[in-house]
């Protein structure tokens, strides 16, 4: 190595201090150091450095692989999407980070080692580029000097660089790497200026830098302090368990997308109607909230860490279905059918409970596939509180549409569902589309002009007066959002966001049941508006799917991949070893080719060939060479004098073992005796 003795030692062990892999150091230290003393050296050419490099690069690209897949369950995402898990999602990036940077020196050390023992203590620049190698290959005998280029200086640097990859650093830690690089510089330093001047100079540049440390480790602290909110606009929202803010009034096309935001599978008895995410009790002016819940979410505890979670542990379930859905930033509501007691293969860090049958997850990777276990009956909701009979004083026409349907205090709560049921689908009809008609005036509501005037709207419209309707007749219900499954067959359905639902939770004097009094042609109506591109997103769609499916772990195939690398470098490493061989192997393949092909050409009974063909007597392509000489037969007599030469001429020419040297001489001794009769004889045909 052209660097000063134990230089490159003292780097590793610097990076081993500082990663907490000193061992490593220390002994990777002493390996390149050793090249100094061992004379050794191997004769490697610029082919073999070209397949150290890679296998260098395979480890580089695997390792970065590894710890993607090996991700925890926060992801770099969650940086731009949920806000307040943003510090948690940059420390969990970092780390991955980090990890890749610091392990660089130990990729790339067979590379070095692999110069530090090669007589040439270089190596070509095409190595690093496949571009150059290329140009190199195309032109192999330029006259061009081919460039060459010393890693122990750059391979030194990787080592600093990797030793800051840390997450704790102390003061020795600055004062280290000064004096590693102040060792490297001195040996390069210009021999013009005095050794003052020259360490005064270093000095001054070690305090500046040293300044410019301080000052970016304070400016990294402020910003991982920080709540960077100017990125929560690329947040994406989901339902709020605490308040749901409805389009009631609004005015135009209720625009919602076609992305398939849950996928189902189900058993023999098909799917749910509805999968709730929350639900709400209090109402006024176009929100829906549970403000008067002080008890908020409770935490719920898995059976022995086996991703089971169970609701209602008492109820018995005949009925279940797989749920899958993308958990931006690894935490978010569950979507789940009425009758909900038990989810399993559930792996997340926590879950949580409300009292309006909300279940809320923490910690989860970016897609969860889990199998919701219910069936008709108990709910894990509570029980019927006052808020779930108030009714909006803003909403005189509540009343007023009720006295109409003669709906009453103690009323059966079947039988003012029946009334109300036949209220909507007499008298109403389902529009995305609302006009100005439907916009609130100085006397009436929305709401008000949607039950007395304009009889049109979507579905909120439909479960917001639903619920208030029911309420006045002494009927306990509550507004529940969340999916409506529509679309699929057999035992796999899809649901989009434009199947987002609201409808009706009523309590029936045992249970909470669902209650959608939405006209049921509002599916048709929202697919009528759907996109012709469909087909094609719902194709990238199911490509992203099982691309997540394989990111978070929820195929067999993650496992698998995680070993993709090791055939690769497999291939690689033996390429590298045995490389010189496999191309000596070749080479006498190729020269023992020709050399078969070619068995037999030098046979002197060839010139006896040429000397009947300048008399007009060639052998026909055709003919053998018995044939042959049976038609020359005819004008001389030369078969018998030609059969001891032909018999010799065939082995020489077809047999494997050939003519052994006492054969071959007598073949070239017979074929020139009778060539020198001929020539006696004057080339004459008499016999």
């Amino acid at each position: 190595m052209n660097t000063p003795p134990l230089l490159a030692a003292a780097a590793l062990l610097f990076w081993g201090w500082q990663t907490g892999h000193w061992i490593i150091g220390l002994v990777a230290g002493a390996i390149l150091e050793s090249s100094r003393v061992i004379e050794a050296r191997w004769s490697l050419t610029q082919n073999d450095f070209n397949r150290l490099w890679n296998i260098c690069s395979v480890l580089f690209i695997g390792l970065a692989a590894f710890l993607l897949i090996n991700e925890g369950t926060v992801s770099f995402n969650d940086f731009f999407v949920n806000a307040g898990r943003r510090p948690e999602a940059i420390r969990e990036a970092g780390r991955s980070a980090l990890a890749w940077f610091q392990w660089f020196p130990m990729i790339f050390f067979p590379f070095m080692v692999a110069q530090a023992f090669n007589e040439e203590n270089a190596v070509g620049r095409a190595t690093f580029s496949w571009w150059l190698r290329k140009q190199e290959k195309r032109n192999p005998h330029s006259a061009l000097p081919s460039e060459t280029i010393d890693v122990s200086f750059p391979y030194i640097a990787l080592c600093l660089l990797s030793a800051s990859a840390t997450i704790r650093r102390n003061e020795a830690f600055y004062f280290g790497i000064t004096a590693v690089i102040a060792w490297a510089l001195w040996s390069v330093r210009t021999r013009r200026h005095s050794l003052a001047a020259w360490s005064a100079a270093f000095l001054v540049v070690a305090a500046a830098g040293y300044g410019g440390h301080a000052g970016l480790f304070r400016l990294q602290k402020k910003l991982e302090e920080m709540n960077v909110t100017w990125f929560t606009r690329f947040s994406t929202a989901g339902f709020d368990p605490r308040e749901a803010r409805t389009h009631i009034g609004s005015i135009g096309r209720l625009k919602m997308s076609d992305a398939i935001v849950l996928r189902l599978r189900v058993d023999r008895t098909g799917p749910p109607e509805l999968l709730r995410e929350a639900s709400y009790s209090l109402y006024h002016e176009r929100l829906w909230n549970n403000a008067n819940d002080r008890r908020g979410f409770t935490p719920l505890f898995a059976e022995e860490d086996t991703g089971t979670w169970k609701l209602l542990p008492k109820k018995e379930t005949y009925r279940a279905v797989n749920i899958a859905r993308y958990l931006h930033g690894g935490a978010g509501l569950l979507a789940l059918p009425s009758g909900i007691s038990t989810v399993s293969n559930l792996s997340v860090g926590e879950m949580e409970t409300n009292l309006f049958g909300a279940a809320k997850v923490k910690g989860a990777p970016g897609l969860v596939i889990y199998d919701a276990h219910y069936d008709r009956g108990t709910t894990f909701d509570s029980k019927p509180a006052l808020d779930d009979l108030r009714s909006d004083k803003a909403e005189p026409a509540v009343v007023q549409v009720a006295r109409e349907l003669q709906l009453h205090e103690g009323m059966d709560a079947r039988e003012a569902m029946k009334v109300v049921r036949q209220f909507f689908a007499d008298k109403f009809q389902y529009a995305t589309y609302l006009s100005a008609a439907h916009a609130p005036t100085s006397n009436e509501t929305a709401l008000a002009r949607f039950l007395l005037h304009t009889r049109a709207g979507h579905c909120e419209y439909f479960a917001t007066a639903t619920t208030l309707l029911l309420r006045e007749a002494g009927v306990p219900a509550r507004y529940a959002v969340g999916y409506s499954v529509q679309e699929g067959s057999g035992r796999k359905y899809v649901v989009r966001a434009r199947h987002a639902h609201s409808w009706a939770l009523v309590w029936d004097g045992q249970s909470w049941i669902d209650f959608d009094t939405t006209p049921g042609s509002w599916n048709a109506i929202e697919s009528a508006h759907s996109s012709f591109l469909q087909p094609i997103k719902d194709f990238f769609s199911d490509l992203w799917f099982q691309f997540s499916k394989f990111r978070w772990g929820k195929t067999e195939w993650r496992k698998y991949f995680m070993w993709a690398p090791v055939p690769l470098l497999i291939i690689v490493i033996a390429r590298f070893f045995l490389g010189k061989q496999w191309k000596k192997m070749r080479a006498r393949r190729k020269e023992q080719r020709p050399a078969l092909a070619r068995a037999g050409i030098d046979s002197d009974f060839y010139l006896i060939e040429k000397h009947f063909a300048s008399r007009g007597l060639e052998r026909r392509a055709s003919e053998n060479w018995t044939d042959w000489l049976r038609r020359i037969e005819e004008q001389e007599d030369v078969l018998a004098q030609l059969h001891r030469v032909l018999v010799l001429h065939q082995r020489h020419r077809f047999d494997p073992r050939g003519l052994n040297e006492a054969e071959r001489a007598e073949l070239r001794a017979d074929v020139s005796a009778w060539l020198a009769t001929r020539e006696g004889r004057g080339g004459t045909g008499d016999g």
